[in-house]
């Protein structure tokens, strides 16, 4: 079992991306929708990784405190 850790491991961190390319697709799905690929591997990377999941609350906090500026803006006039 730890032979094939050590083997599957290297190699699963050659073929997906790393946390600065996770970042990212995290902030360009912002923007516009990700594609599959880039659904597959942010889901893919995550298991993986401790930063990013906090990465991705993060951007979705600022994302609802943002809407929530907008509406608020709206609602009082302000924008």
């Amino acid at each position: 079992m730890k032979l094939l850790r050590k083997l599957f491991i290297p190699i699963l961190r050659l073929l997906l991306p790393n946390c600065r390319q996770v970042t990212q697709m995290l902030l360009l799905a912002q923007e516009r929708p990700p594609t599959l690929r880039e659904r597959v591997l942010v889901a893919l990377h995550m298991p993986l990784c401790a930063a990013c999941p906090r990465f991705r609350q993060q951007v979705q906090l600022m994302q609802k405190a943002s809407q929530r500026w907008r509406s608020y803006s709206e609602d009082e006039g302000l924008g």
